[in-house]
């Protein structure tokens, strides 16, 4: 008595959610009828049977069943080789069951999913998202993370732009946003960017975006306002109310004591004075004898005492504190988006150019650089979009040689088509070469 199996097949490859099929041969070796049990042993997890799992065969007859492997595709089952086995028992004859055994090879595939988190940030300097990547193959892979904005206007980075993700893991990463220019003031800007996950043959695409803010909190210009009008207040009050009282206060003891000082002064010093007048009026007498015994006439030297003594007046033409002319004129600049240009004022060949005040005039809030030179060297350097009006007073005025040029250069980049027309006034003085 007994039973045999046998596989068509005892290597196979199967696909992960598609179903495979073996053939297994049974034949019942024993002399009676009798009744076999199949079943699949082996690490399978439920993903294999056999159909159909009964058989009621005759001596010697032989019957072909069907082995179904069904892997899902997942992560659950992993990529590679299992060995397994068909076990045939038999009900008649339990020590006369059979094994046939086999390898089944899981083919490996790669499946990526990712999420942007938030997809949407707000910030003024940084803006902060994560990145969650999945791997749901049956195998360890590679990722790989890049980030870019088509549009340039971003410094996008992942933090870290690589690392191996083992099946069925879930990995969260940084992404790290940076707009190339900031403003102080202005509306808010949106701007796309696009985050690409890489592994294997898989690519997942994510587009993410940055809503920047201007740096200035919206908070802060109503704050300063209201300290500028409790500051207002607190001034008024002080000048109607609080400093006439305080000057009238202190008034009134300064003089008291000025008094108080005084008439202790002039006690102590009436002596001495009395000691001085003599000593004038002697002098005084001294003088007269003096001059008579000269020849003089007592009356003229009374007159040279009592005259004033002459103010000098200036020349007519002199000119400011500094020994200059006073002298003031306007450069204005007109360059087109994406270019720079110049504007020059040249200094006269035999004048030396002062400046003491300067003021940057950016009336079309342009954006982009304006740089101040004397000649090529760089005297001054600002962003256009920082300011509409700015003034500078210098205490030691810049000075330009003869025949030297100022410069005002415009690097423009505006994001329109219209150009950049900053501008600036001068004001100083020029005198003459040495």
């Amino acid at each position: 008595m007994g039973v045999s199996v046998s596989l068509a097949t005892a290597e196979l490859s199967v696909e992960p959610g598609e179903p495979t099929v073996c053939e297994v041969v049974v034949v019942n070796t024993g002399t009676v009828v009798d009744h076999l049990d199949l079943s699949v042993v082996g690490d399978l997890d439920g993903w294999a049977r056999v159909e159909p799992a009964t058989l009621n065969l005759f001596p010697n007859q032989e019957a072909t069943v069907e082995l179904i492997f069904s892997p899902p595709r997942s992560a659950e089952v992993l990529a590679g080789s299992v060995v397994f086995g068909v076990r045939v028992a038999s009900q008649e004859d339990v020590d006369g069951s059979a094994v046939a055994e086999g390898v089944v090879t899981v083919n490996a595939f790669t499946e990526l999913d990712a999420e942007l988190v938030p997809r949407t940030a707000h910030g003024r300097r940084t803006a902060r998202h994560e990145l969650a990547v999945d791997n749901r193959g049956n195998q360890p892979v590679l990722v790989q993370v890049l980030a870019d904005d088509p549009d340039d206007q971003l410094k996008v980075r992942a933090l870290p732009e690589s690392f191996e993700a083992p099946p069925g893991s879930a990995t969260f990463l940084k992404i790290k946003v940076r707009p190339r220019r900031r403003f102080l003031r202005g509306p808010n800007r949106t701007i796309p960017f696009q985050v690409h996950v890489f592994a294997a043959d898989d690519r997942v695409e994510l587009d993410g975006t940055m809503v920047q803010e201007q740096l200035l909190p919206q908070w802060l210009l109503p704050a300063l306002l209201a300290m500028v009008t409790g500051a207002a207040t607190l001034l008024v009050l002080y000048f109607t109310v609080l400093k006439p009282n305080v000057t009238t206060a202190a008034r009134e003891a300064a003089a008291g004591a000025a008094k108080n000082a005084v008439d202790g002064h002039r006690a102590e010093l009436a002596p001495t004075l009395a000691a001085v007048q003599r000593k004038a009026d002697q002098a005084d007498r001294l003088a007269e004898v003096a001059a008579k015994a000269a020849g003089v006439d007592p009356k003229v030297i009374e007159d040279i005492q009592a005259s004033p003594t002459p103010t000098p007046t200036p020349a007519p033409g002199a000119g400011t504190a500094t020994g200059g002319l006073a002298t003031d004129f306007r450069i204005q600049t007109s360059v087109q988006p994406g270019k720079s240009g110049t504007a020059v004022k040249k200094v006269e060949d035999d004048r030396v150019l002062a400046l003491t005040d300067i003021i940057l005039q950016n009336p079309g809030a342009d954006t982009g650089t304006l740089e101040l030179r004397r000649g090529e060297n760089v005297l001054l350097r600002v962003n256009l979009e920082n300011f509409r009006d700015l003034d500078y007073h210098f205490v030691r005025p810049i000075e330009f040689g003869p025949k030297s040029q100022v410069v005002l250069s415009v690097d423009c980049r505006n994001p329109t088509t219209a150009p950049c027309t900053a501008a600036a006034y001068f004001t100083g003085n020029t005198r003459p070469a040495a």
